[in-house]
């Protein structure tokens, strides 16, 4: 994996900020997670279009990381609503 080109381009910290944080920042918890949900499915869905199959499907588990992080961080109990889709998740590992 480049994590260079993966997880923190040159083009993300303009400023020496990264973007997600200023997103997560402005969001609130549920819009935050409802971004990196829909990031996932993007980058998955055009991972076959775009010539680099394997950057775009490493950067889904970026957000798929993410997304984690947010719902662990949430409590260390995970709700219900989203058994889910940790486990849905958790079989694609």
């Amino acid at each position: 994996m480049n994590d260079n080109n993966v997880v923190a381009p040159k083009h993300y910290t303009v400023g020496g900020i990264e973007v997600i944080d200023i997103i997560e920042a402005k969001l609130t918890k549920e819009e935050f997670i409802g971004y990196l949900k829909g990031n996932i499915i993007k980058y998955t869905l055009r991972s076959s279009f775009k010539g680099n199959l394997v950057q775009d499907m490493e950067k889904a588990d970026v957000y798929k990381n993410w997304l984690l992080q947010q719902v662990i961080e949430e409590d260390e109990e995970v709700d219900p609503k989203h058994e889910a889709l940790l486990q849905r998740f958790a079989d694609e590992d």
